[in-house]
């Protein structure tokens, strides 16, 4: 059974892993035009669809117990403020890509690869 600590760690991984492979540096303004700056964008999709798979006591997860799994992912990646893995990831979902962006410089500059 998966704890939200190892559903953490896996996302955290991916995104990791996600970075190195588009070789995105801390400017955000490629971030959405080539294909390897969008290995980053389309994990972060990839990771807010599979959390939707996650259940507790047969039900779905609330929104507070996803918003606990992305903090311990934040805070897996090294991030002062672990809460912005969550927001890039709803950004990311909903291709509102300025946004992304503007979180972009201080993820990046802050995350533990």
């Amino acid at each position: 059974m998966a704890t939200f600590d190892s559903i953490a760690e896996e996302y955290a991984l991916k995104i990791k892993n996600s970075v190195k492979k588009s070789g995105l540096t801390k400017s955000a303004s490629l971030l959405t035009e080539s294909s390897e700056q969008k290995v980053f964008v389309n994990a972060l999709k990839e990771i807010n669809e599979d959390v939707k798979k996650y259940s507790v006591e047969g039900k779905s997860l609330t929104e507070s117990q996803k918003e606990d799994i992305f903090n311990r992912v934040g805070s897996k990646l090294g991030l002062s403020k672990p809460e912005k893995i969550y927001l890039m990831l709803k950004e990311a979902s909903n291709d509102n890509f300025v946004a992304l962006a503007n979180y972009w410089a201080s993820f990046y500059e802050e995350l533990e690869l």
